[in-house]
């Protein structure tokens, strides 16, 4: 079966009510004969098979321009066909662009593993794995490891050119991929009055993200690797361990704050909402909040991302029904 790293957009299903074809973005729709023989089955069919026909191309996809079939949806969430599918969206979600080698696509590799292996949600992130940064790598046990945070192809991606070495990318990807949150860059101050380092960030322009709030990012990079460059070649010095405030806690080390991260309400309101995007195409609506909340109550209760899924996916709102 081919593998994508990077999921490029979504498929053809409408799903839920007034969700139209696809995404604004994404593939609008099949043409030809696809389309032809979609129209067919849909009038062919009766409507339980045809909402599982839509169920399990939302879990499945396709294989070869044909839809991969299950008998339950929890036959379809230990599929490989789910598992490779949602490491490619998760993988879209969690960085801008596609990696430019395998490495760099750590958490491609690490979401399959903990997937397929049945593991809690919370370990992408706190696990104990290292992806060695080299083609087509696998995941290794690794008692230093943090997910996939630690893997030198990923802290080599988003090391970012701060001057003192601090990892301020790295930081923003880590509070985006845990808790959807994500600052943009509103400008770089390299020559402009402002300093580009520490003490330039403190001016009232840049200190509401990097020095205020919970989510700080000149809080969050000081507890990270450090890089620094010599000869041409990035190395990454350990941690200084100062103590930095994050979400209301005191933290002095990367395992510290992305373990407060997925102990926080943020990561699983975020973990459900990627989810949904993945079931429905599309962020959920407000008058969806119950539907919501019971992917939430399904993750906590459980830890696995199976279980928030299962619970969106055999939904009738699938289906377009109430």
């Amino acid at each position: 079966m081919r593998q994508t790293r990077y999921w490029y957009g979504l498929d053809d299903w409408p799903r839920g009510f007034c969700t139209g074809w696809g995404r604004p973005g994404g593939r609008r729709g099949i043409k030809g004969v696809r389309l032809l023989l979609t129209l067919l089955l849909a009038t062919a069919l009766p409507a339980s098979a045809q909402c599982d026909a839509r169920k399990w191309r939302a879990l499945l996809g396709t294989r070869s321009a044909y839809p991969v079939t299950a008998k339950s949806t929890e036959e379809a969430l230990a599929h490989p066909a789910f598992v490779s599918r949602f490491a490619s969206f998760v993988n879209s979600r969690f960085n801008p662009e596609p990696g430019r080698n395998h490495g760099a696509d750590a958490s491609w590799y690490v979401v399959q593993h903990v997937l397929a292996n049945d593991l809690p949600w919370r370990d992408v992130f706190v696990g104990r794995f290292n992806v060695p940064n080299k083609n087509y790598p696998t995941v290794q046990g690794d008692p230093n490891g943090l997910g996939y945070f630690t893997s030198e192809g990923w802290l080599l991606r988003y090391a970012g050119n701060e001057p003192d070495g601090w990892m301020l990318v790295a930081a923003n990807r880590i509070l985006q991929n845990t808790i959807g949150s994500e600052r943009v860059a509103a400008a770089n101050n390299s020559d402009a009055d402002i300093p580009n380092n520490a003490q330039g960030r403190q001016a009232a322009a840049c200190a509401g993200c990097h020095y205020v709030g919970p989510y700080a990012l000149d809080h969050v990079a000081r507890v990270l690797p450090r890089k620094q460059v010599m000869n041409g070649r990035a190395t990454f010095l350990p941690p200084p361990g100062t103590p930095q405030p994050v979400l209301n806690r005191s933290v002095s080390t990367t395992r510290e704050l992305v373990e407060t991260l997925v102990a926080s309400d943020a990561f699983n309101f975020w973990t459900c909402r990627l989810a949904f995007e993945f079931v429905y195409g599309r962020p959920e609506y407000a008058c969806e909040a119950a539907l919501f909340d019971r992917c939430v109550d399904a993750f906590v209760a459980t830890g696995k991302l199976q279980a928030a899924v299962k619970v969106l996916a055999d939904d009738p709102a699938l289906c377009g029904g109430p």
